[in-house]
């Protein structure tokens, strides 16, 4: 409901991406969501998705091994 295109064109780049990033609040400052809305479902499905892209970075910096 509005945050899966920006989710898949992420995995399609291979970049991490948050919640945060990707969610449209009804609120302009608010970014709280909850699982029983439409938004939930789009993200559990890109994340899930995500955990499978191969990413062209190695992010060892990232992850202290760099």
């Amino acid at each position: 409901a509005g945050n899966e295109g920006q989710a898949a064109y992420a995995n399609t780049l291979g970049v991490p991406w948050m919640a945060w990033e990707v969610s449209l609040p009804s609120i302009y400052d608010d970014y709280e969501f909850w699982t029983d809305e439409d938004v939930w479902s789009g993200l559990a499905t890109y994340a899930g998705a995500a955990k499978a892209v191969t990413s062209p970075w190695t992010w060892s910096w990232y992850a202290g091994l760099g």
